[in-house]
């Protein structure tokens, strides 16, 4: 099972005791991944590098997912709301495509 999935390029995957090797094909399914990632998980790819519980697939950047906003408060700071986003504290994200004066002057 994987543990967790950092953003970025390339994504660091970690499972404890996965046992796989540079060369390896592998796909990645199941509830544990964030819902934008899906699809771009799910095609066959090939393990890149390991370290440990750690590894990388290749053509893998988790750091340019979309994922789409349900709700934005009103609050200082604002509470953005996005659901199965797989963003960890600390994560950067740009917000694109808000419309009205309301979303305006949020940022």
């Amino acid at each position: 099972a994987i543990d967790s999935i950092s953003r970025g390029s390339p994504a660091v995957f970690r499972a404890a005791g996965h046992r796989l090797s540079p060369g390896d094909n592998v796909s990645v399914a199941g509830n544990t991944i964030p819902t934008s990632w899906a699809l771009l998980l799910a095609e066959q790819r090939t393990v890149s590098s390991v370290s440990g519980d750690e590894f990388t697939l290749s053509d893998i950047d988790t750091g340019s997912a979309t994922v789409p906003i349900v709700g934005i408060s009103t609050a200082s700071p604002a509470v953005v709301t996005a659901n199965n986003h797989g963003f960890i504290t600390g994560n950067q994200v740009t917000i694109t495509g808000l419309v009205g004066l309301e979303w305006a002057r949020l940022f």
